[in-house]
């Protein structure tokens, strides 16, 4: 990494200078590879400056007159202008070039933040960082291409942060320990916080749930002398409303105006969202309608941020609304997008408008939308809640075709849409499924399948499911015994039910309200 920097020097200077050896190869002459700074001698100028260093580079000197720097290549030109200047001037002014060498800790963070390598350094690699971590707190590593590749690194690092299974309480916990590490350790190798860096932070901290530290992160920014930019302030404004301070949220659009921040679209798009959680219809319409105030164009996000609101509406109204707002997109050359969908799908699930959901698939291939697992998911919702097994089945096999991602939650849906429609055959296909695509059938699919079963009155099929969650390594719950009894009772096998009632007991299973009224049956 080069980092090139000025000092002014007055007499004695203190500087001991050599040429450096010419560099030769086979297709050019001997070339002059530059002046050295041999050795810098207390009692100098250049001591006293404490910027200079053995090992730095003169590249230009000031010329005669003026404030102009010249280059120079030699160090017989280096003499002649600083002794010409001097002769003249009480200073000269000094181009310098310092080479730094990262250790090989910056390789292997770099790999690590890639997943290119385990999570740790090399016994090497942290003896370097210890030492350079010494290096940049003295001032002896410096230079703004030193300060950049390491906010790299930093924001490398940070990219990954709170992205692996983001369930996980711990993990959150964890990660969150780690930003607060490495601000602390930039604070106290003093790198200055920068607009990408602290966007980095900042995101990092929102992803594992610590607004504190992201707002910590804008806090270093501007005492680091920094100035934020759209995109800061607008991850800012996310900021505020995580911790839910709406009022400073929704502030900081006068503070972007004061400082002449330009708002953009996405600024805009949140700051409606902000309104949107809160209630605030009246405050999001106007953020919507200040996007074209402004000359701006609104996106499908602007959009969708008004469809989602309007989707939480009372059932048939937010119907109403959210066809609207379809229509009047397509009529301002607005795509509308699978989140586009989902909020609708959402309104006519609240409005018990389960046709309205066949229709969105339809439309949804139609328009050639890409579709996504919560659409896929809260299609399945409403299939399941309306008993349309059929619908379910073929979204379910057709969507995971097209390469959308299931997940555990869109077979349970599906398998809740066979049991409530009582066709025990395509829950087992369910079932079935959910093991191809590499789950493990919990206590609760096994329960909701033999439900299934159960009021179809298939008692030996009920049995067989329960010897194969024994085999499996799934123990039965009170729901699976309050199941089976059920079924004992549709076939008229009191005296089977209870058994198995006494059978659960015996297994320390705790019987239940439902499981009591099946028994006193």
């Amino acid at each position: 990494l080069l980092h090139e920097f000025e000092v002014e020097l007055h007499q004695p200077l203190g500087l001991v200078l050599r040429q450096l050896p010419s560099s030769k190869t086979p297709a050019t002459a001997a070339s002059a590879a530059g002046v050295e700074v041999a050795d810098v001698s207390e009692g100098g100028s250049a001591f006293a400056s404490g910027v200079v260093r053995a090992g730095d580079l003169v590249v230009a000197t000031s010329g005669t007159v003026g404030d102009a720097l010249w280059q120079k290549s030699n160090l017989e030109g280096v003499l002649s202008s600083i002794s010409t200047r001097l002769a003249l001037q009480p200073s000269v002014r000094l181009r310098l070039q310092r080479k730094h060498m990262l250790g090989p800790w910056a390789s292997e963070l770099f790999q690590i933040a890639r997943g290119e390598r385990s999570a740790s350094l090399s016994p090497a690699a942290r003896t370097s960082l210890r030492m350079q971590r010494r290096d940049l707190s003295r001032g002896v590593l410096t230079g703004d291409d030193v300060l950049d590749a390491i906010r790299d690194l930093a924001v490398e690092a940070m990219l990954s942060t709170g992205r692996r299974r983001p369930n996980q309480q711990a993990r959150r916990y964890a990660e969150g320990v780690q930003l607060e590490r490495i601000l602390r350790r930039l604070r106290g190798c003093r790198i200055p916080l920068n607009p990408r860096l602290t966007t980095s932070g900042m995101s990092a901290a929102l992803r594992v749930s610590e607004p504190a530290l992201a707002i910590a992160f804008f806090d270093q920014l501007h005492a680091d002398g920094g100035k934020a930019d759209t995109t800061v302030y607008t991850t800012l404004i996310k900021t505020y409303a995580a911790a839910g301070r709406v009022s400073e949220a929704l502030a900081v659009e006068q503070r972007m105006n004061a400082e002449q921040v330009p708002l953009s679209v996405l600024s805009y798009n949140t700051l409606m969202a902000v309104c949107a959680r809160a209630g605030d219809r009246r405050g999001m319409l106007d953020y919507f309608e200040a996007i074209t105030e402004k000359g701006l164009r609104p996106t499908v996000s602007s959009w969708n941020v008004v469809l989602n609101f309007c989707a939480k509406l009372p059932a048939k109204r937010s119907l109403v609304q959210t066809e609207s707002i379809l229509r009047r997109m397509r009529e301002r050359g607005v795509a509308p997008d699978a989140v586009s969908y989902t909020a609708h799908a959402s309104a006519c699930i609240s409005s018990d408008d389960f046709e309205g959901l066949e229709r969105i698939m339809l439309t949804v291939e139609e328009e050639d939308v890409k579709p996504d697992t919560v659409l896929l998911n809260t299609l399945l919702s409403g299939f399941a809640k309306s008993r349309r097994w059929q619908p379910a089945i073929s979204i379910l096999s057709a969507w995971a075709e097209k390469g959308v991602q299931t997940d555990a939650t869109s077979y349970a849906h599906a398998l809740r849409a066979c049991v409530n429609a009582r066709v025990p055959s395509a829950a087992t296909k369910v079932v079935r499924q959910i093991k191809e695509a590499g789950f493990r059938p919990d206590a609760r699919v096994y329960s909701m399948l033999l439900s299934a079963y159960a009021k179809a009155g298939k008692l030996r099929a009920s049995l067989t499911i329960l010897r194969q969650m024994r085999t499996e390594g799934v123990r039965p719950s009170g729901h699976i015994y309050a199941g089976l009894m059920e079924a004992c009772l549709v076939v008229d096998r009191p005296q089977t039910a209870i058994e198995l009632f006494e059978q659960m007991k015996a297994q320390g299973i705790a019987a239940d309200v439902v499981s009591y009224t099946l028994l006193i049956r």
